[in-house]
């Protein structure tokens, strides 16, 4: 599905991918807590999903490391 990456300081990269609707375009710097795009269903599934992964360099981090707040997802 449709992929958004972001590059962090300290060598970080999350991926967001399976949205409906990208929000930003290449290049443009994102805030804390600015919407990137709307969660979709792409393939064969029959509910909205979101991939999500943080990287330092090419090692797979848990995100729970690293988020501080809960997340809240919304079903549109």
């Amino acid at each position: 599905g449709n992929l958004v990456v972001i590059k962090h300081q300290d060598n970080l990269v999350s991926s967001y991918a399976h949205q409906k609707k990208i929000l930003v375009k290449k290049g443009e710097k994102v805030k804390k807590g600015q919407v990137i795009g709307l969660v979709g269903k792409t393939g064969n599934v029959s509910k909205p999903q979101l991939y999500f992964s943080i990287k330092k360099g090419k090692k797979s981090l848990n995100p729970e490391s690293l988020i501080t707040k809960k997340l809240k997802i919304k079903n549109l």
